[in-house]
């Protein structure tokens, strides 16, 4: 009889690592003789290197563990050996020298030794629970294929060329070559196995502060390094390229900072992925990250970055139809439903770089992208004035809802232009639109890239019915905000109104366009509000200096006979 309660905090399983043995969960926590012990976890990479057919490679052996019904995986010596992976756990149980109290740690969760390999259901619920697992651990540990002479070298390497940041030399020093260094070195630490995996992605979130081993193990005789350094040394490069015009303009040649975008690890939130309290954070970056990632299976796709979000969906949810294989388009409007319900915001804080069926632009897509702008925007600091959730209209069509203000884009735009001109030239407002078949259409929709204010006047002339649905506003971080109005920003979808079809017929709904992002602040440079020209105004602020002006504009904020309640449906 299974005692064991997925609701639980502990695993399944645990490896003692003295004896080799994976011992069952029990009641009151215990796992053989020992209640409650601390345990660490370890993320690998060995998938791409089963060997699934018993004639190939005999002599392989797979590496032995006691106390289990099923048999551990062989992989192919290319990517590590038995010996080498033995080696690795026993480095586990004893913390880096550098980690201040830490103690020996005897137990491991090792998903070949602590999930059932032959057990489907028994496999996913676990896969279900790795947010639970990752977050009980002492440690956490990282293995890659590289060598500890590669890593020694490419640190000297890395090091002098970070230095340079470090520095005044920073600003003669030849960029061009800088960047290229640098470009070569991240190639050559991220072409392991281990940062191309889409498990891995999903484990590096769950345990942002985790310990590199390498290949032939004894992490003890090198510096201590983490994930977290690594990402930190990441987060001031990427930084470093915006500091000029020059440098910019370099980097979008060379695209060092799309490169470190690619990588995943970095650019969200407070600017770095890798924080103790990453729940608060914007995992939606993950998911655009995770495009590039490898998986074996379709299906991997969603369960491989689900506990980001700290969800299950198909075989790992509570109540899972027993037997059901889930399709990958279930799978996808499981998980698109369940981060929209827990994080309604952010789940729309993306965009479609392609076009996708109508009805489903409510859930991210496998080509959507997340703009740089609202990866700094976390639950935490989010009022939501919108309520969203999911409805299934037929069989076929689950869609998004919204209950909330809305107003025309036309009427918004227009008054925005007479209050704060130039806002839509400085950075004060944000579009994005989704990529479009152009139905309902008068012209074809900008392409990405096209700037804010060419964009409203595309949306104000060839799509009058363009409406805003008011989001959030997010809280201004300046102390000096006035009671009435402590925002700083004001986030919304853009959606014109149409019809979907349904098995029994047409239905009115909201097509969505897009995201929009506007500055709420009544106080702001002179600059903003000058009749002048965009560039005299910028040069009339420089040279005089003026003060900052004040005005009103409870709109911004939804306040205003312009925007109204609505109900409806949206994607």
């Amino acid at each position: 009889m299974d005692l064991f309660d997925d609701e639980c905090q502990w695993p399944r399983r645990l490896l003692h690592i003295p004896s080799m043995t994976s011992y069952e969960w029990r009641p009151g926590d215990w796992y053989g003789d020992f209640q409650k012990p601390k345990y660490s976890i370890l993320s690998y990479t060995w998938g791409r290197w089963e060997i699934r057919d018993p004639s190939t490679l005999q002599h392989v052996r797979p590496i032995q563990i006691h106390g289990i019904a099923w048999e551990v995986p062989r992989v192919d010596p290319e990517a590590f050996t038995d010996d080498e992976f033995l080696a690795v756990i026993r480095d586990t149980a004893s913390p880096h020298p550098e980690v201040v109290d830490s103690e020996h740690v005897d137990f491991l969760w090792l998903d070949v030794a602590c999930i059932h390999q032959s057990d489907e259901e028994e496999k996913a619920k676990e896969i279900g629970r790795q947010a639970i697992i990752f977050r009980g651990a002492s440690h956490g540990y990282i293995w890659i294929r590289q060598s500890k002479e590669f890593i020694r070298q490419w640190c000297e390497d890395f090091d002098k060329a970070f230095a340079v940041l470090t520095t005044d030399a920073f600003k003669t020093t030849d960029h061009g070559a800088w960047t290229s260094c640098l470009i070569d070195l991240i190639q050559k630490l991220f072409s392991d196995a281990w940062f191309s995996s889409l498990w891995t992605l999903q484990e590096a979130f769950l345990r942002p502060t985790a310990t590199f081993i390498f290949k032939d193990a004894d992490k003890n005789s090198m510096d201590h390094c983490t994930l977290k350094m690594i990402s930190d040394a990441l987060v001031a490069i990427k930084e470093s390229l915006t500091s000029t015009e020059g440098i910019r303009q370099l980097d979008s040649a060379l695209a060092l900072r799309r490169l470190i975008d690619e990588i995943g690890f970095v650019g969200y939130g407070s600017g770095n992925l890798m924080v103790e309290n990453h729940m608060a954070e914007n995992p939606m970056a993950l998911l655009a990250a995770s495009h590039g990632r490898t998986a074996s299976r379709v299906e991997d796709r969603v369960y491989g970055i689900m506990q980001i979000f700290d969800v299950s969906v198909g075989r790992s949810a509570t109540g899972a139809e027993s037997g059901h294989e889930y399709t990958l388009l279930e799978l996808e409007e499981q998980l698109g439903t369940a981060i929209l319900l827990k994080h309604p915001i952010l789940s729309q804080l993306h965009v479609h770089t392609v076009p996708v069926d109508m009805g489903t632009a409510w859930r991210f897509s496998q080509r959507s992208t997340v703009p740089e702008r609202t990866k700094v925007f976390t639950n935490n600091d989010l009022c939501a004035v919108s309520k969203l959730s999911v409805q299934r209209l037929d069989e076929n069509v689950l869609i998004g809802e919204f209950s909330g203000k809305t107003a025309s884009f036309q009427r918004f735009a227009s008054r925005l232009a007479k209050d704060w001109p130039h806002s839509w030239n400085l950075n004060d407002t944000s579009i994005y639109l989704d990529a479009t078949d152009n139905t309902g259409l008068e012209s074809d929709v900008p392409h990405a890239g096209t700037g804010t204010l060419q964009t409203a006047a595309w949306l104000s002339k060839h799509s009058p019915q363009t409406h805003i649905l008011l989001l959030a506003l997010k809280t201004s971080n300046d102390p000096m905000a006035p009671r009435d109005n402590p925002w700083a920003w004001a986030l919304g979808i853009l959606m014109h109104p149409t019809q979907i079809q349904l098995s029994r017929g047409y239905t009115d709904f909201w097509r969505r366009q897009g995201i929009f992002i506007w500055d709420v602040r009544y106080k702001r440079s002179a600059a903003r509000a000058s009749s002048l020209g965009f560039v005299k105004a910028l040069l009339h602020e420089i040279e005089n200096l003026p003060e900052d002006i004040f005005k009103a504009c409870p709109y911004l904020i939804g306040e205003d006979e312009m925007w109204s309640e609505t109900r409806g449906y949206f994607g």
